[in-house]
C-alpha cells in the first residue's frame, strides 16, 4: 500500500508494509509500524505540480518505538526507483 500526503506534521500508527510519499514542515512520526518506506511527495493535479514543503523532514521520521541510537529497523528511505508521482485530474 502507499499513501501520498502533505501536512504540517504526519503521524502514522499501526501500519505495516507501507510506502509513504510525504511532504511535511515539521515531522513524520511513526508508532507501532514496520517495513515503512519513505519517499518524497510528488503529485500533479490538472497538469500542475502540487507544492509540498521543502526540506528533508520526510526522510527522517521519528520512530516512537525506537529510542536507541542509530537507524530504526522499522523504516527506510525508498530507493529513487520506487519514488512515484501521483497524477490526478478533475472529473
Amino acid at each position: 500500500s502507499q499513501i501520498f500526503a502533505t501536512a504540517q506534521q504526519l503521524r502514522i500508527h499501526n501500519s505495516h508494509e507501507l510506502r509513504l510519499h510525504v511532504g511535511v514542515r515539521a515531522a513524520v512520526i511513526i508508532e507501532s509500524c514496520s517495513k515503512i518506506r519513505m519517499a518524497p511527495y510528488r503529485v500533479i493535479f490538472n497538469d500542475k505540480s502540487v507544492e509540498a514543503p521543502l526540506g528533508e523532514a520526510w526522510m527522517h521520521p521519528n520512530d516512537f518505538d525506537w529510542l536507541a541510537e542509530g537507524q530504526s529497523p522499522n523504516w527506510t528511505v525508498a530507493s529513487e526507483s520506487e519514488w512515484e508521482t501521483c497524477i490526478l485530474a478533475d472529473i
